[in-house]
């Protein structure tokens, strides 16, 4: 009877450690909560899918190293700052699923801070939070952000810049120019682009290159640059485009590097006049600038297999090597193809306007939040909990009550 009994005062106290660790520590554990996914649009008629990052908090907060993620892989690394109160918007392509799928933000970590699960909100219609950092919805009026979070350069021209051209080998002026032969191209066939830059101040150093299609006036990007017989999407993270390492002058090229159009860009998906032009980014991807541009007719054609399945970000192994253009220089130049796998701790000082989402944006008011989720499952663990310290305690209570009548009965 006693051991009986201290078994059951165990659990009791074992039940009621258990049902307060539960209530003060959350299943999962969030960093920053001041940062959350405010508002993404994952089938826009126009241009890339983007998301939308907000801070609730009344101090600046730095995103280097974050990342989003979808549940296969990563779609983006994220390194920029968000003012107080401030919204910036990433980029993705259009990574995002237009069925459905759960978008995940991590910090440097690899720490959940946000997560939302979604279902298909149909053509130009965003999921966003009402008000900024509020309960879920859906809007017919997406507001994206002026200030997209991108590491710090240079804002990139749409224009054509001259040509500059070295006055010889020999020349100490940096330049960094592309050329080609090809004036026309369908959309299922790669060419060839003739890259080469000079760095005087930087020898032996690390870079990043690659191509980018677009239409003048625009700064809608898109296509593939081959590396190690992969084809690499514009918006894939900078140290998985093409490496360019410098000689001992600092110089690189010419090589020719192969590009492709994506006509599944959602800003890229007609025929016509675009231009093309390759940027080149630093060893940390901190900073990066454009080459000239040139003109390129496009011809978009369906076929299933008019475009290349984008390779996961992951680092590539280079086996390739590249084509020299016939240059009288005295100096060697190392594999400009070795792939390798680098993180990027660029920071941005972004400013955002703020904007205003008002009531009647929302369209789907069947939505349950995912606070209010939370706090209903929170009550039915509080009434299992409750239910068994009940039981608990009736039994402890039989058991004095049986002591005191057993003297009783003996007296009797």
């Amino acid at each position: 009877m006693k051991s009986l009994k201290f078994l059951l005062q165990n659990l009791f106290l074992f039940l009621t450690f258990f049902l307060i660790s539960f209530f003060l520590y959350p299943k999962t554990i969030f960093a920053d909560d001041n940062i959350v996914i405010n508002e993404f649009l994952p089938t826009p008629s126009d241009g890339n899918d983007w998301i939308e990052l907000y801070n609730k908090s009344d101090n600046l907060i730095s995103l280097s190293g974050w990342s989003l993620e979808d549940t296969t892989s990563k779609m983006k690394d994220v390194n920029c700052d968000i003012p107080s109160k401030g919204q910036v918007f990433v980029d993705v392509s259009n990574r995002l699923n237009k069925d459905g799928d759960t978008i995940t933000l991590k910090d440097n970590s690899g720490t959940v801070v946000d997560t939302k699960q979604y279902t298909d909100p149909g053509v130009n219609v965003s999921w966003v939070r009402v008000p900024d950092g509020g309960d879920w919805t859906t809007s017919n009026s997406p507001t994206k952000p002026t200030t997209e979070c991108l590491p710090s350069s240079p804002t990139p021209s749409s224009t054509a810049t001259p040509t500059p051209e070295p006055t010889s080998d020999n020349s100490n002026s940096p330049f960094f120019t592309i050329s080609s032969n090809t004036t026309s191209v369908t959309s299922n066939n790669d060419f060839s682009v003739t890259v080469e830059f000079l760095i005087p101040s930087s020898p032996n150093k690390d870079f990043y290159v690659e191509g980018a299609f677009f239409k003048s006036g625009t700064t809608n990007y898109c296509g593939f640059t081959k590396v190690s017989n992969n084809w690499i999407s514009y918006s894939d993270d900078f140290n998985h485009q093409l490496l360019a390492q410098t000689n001992d002058e600092g110089r690189w090229g010419a090589y020719n590097i192969n590009v492709k159009f994506d006509p599944n860009d959602n800003g890229c998906k007609d025929s016509g006049d675009y231009r093309f032009k390759v940027r080149r980014f630093n060893s940390t991807g901190s900073d990066y600038i454009w080459s000239n541009d040139i003109p390129i007719a496009i011809t978009v054609v369906s076929s299933a297999t008019s475009t290349p399945t984008p390779t996961p970000t992951t680092a590539l192994a280079a086996n390739i090597t590249p084509t020299p253009i016939s240059k009288s220089t005295s100096s060697s130049s190392p594999n400009p193809f070795a792939f390798i796998n680098s993180t990027s701790s660029a920071n941005i000082l972004g400013t955002s306007s703020a904007s205003q989402k008002s009531s009647d944006q929302v369209t789907d008011k069947t939505l349950v939040s995912d606070s209010k989720q939370s706090s209903g499952n929170k009550w039915i663990y509080f009434g299992v909990g409750f239910l068994v310290l009940s039981i608990g305690g009736g039994f402890i209570l039989k058991l004095k009550r049986q002591k005191n009548e057993i003297p009783h009965k003996l007296n009797f």
